[in-house]
């Protein structure tokens, strides 16, 4: 059995950058017509550095979630919504291929609308695990 708390020998920690990393949002009207385009994220500059912890904080609303959500996968435009991304993201040096993101990153978005304010964490948990023990 493999020591899962040591690091592989192969495995080089690196840095994530977002260099002037954005994310704007142009949205179609039903005629067609192009509305004007709203700035989700201005841009970013920072690093995530490996073995250190890394936080990203703000207010409700703020573009977290759209931060987490355009580096872990590309954003789908559709008929009536356009991204527009801006920036870069590096891998250390290096600009990485859209199928390495994905095969490296990853996010799990909260639903709000499944929490009960009233509740604690523990609370929560519990509750959400008696909706799935069988009868």
């Amino acid at each position: 059995m493999q020591n899962v708390s040591r690091p592989h020998p192969d495995v080089r920690p690196i840095s994530v950058t977002l260099d002037s990393y954005s994310l704007a949002i142009q949205k179609r009207s039903l005629t067609g017509r192009k509305s004007i385009k709203v700035s989700v994220l201005k841009p970013i500059n920072t690093t995530f550095e490996p073995g250190l912890l890394n936080v990203i904080m703000g207010p409700s609303g703020s573009g977290k979630t759209s931060l987490l959500n355009m580096m872990a996968r590309p954003l789908p435009s559709r008929i009536g919504t356009q991204y527009e991304l801006g920036g870069r993201v590096l891998f250390g040096a290096a600009i990485p291929s859209a199928s390495v993101i994905s095969s490296v990153a990853s996010s799990v978005s909260q639903d709000d609308d499944a929490l009960i304010p009233t509740l604690t964490v523990r609370e929560t948990l519990h509750f959400a695990a008696g909706l799935r023990l069988p009868i």
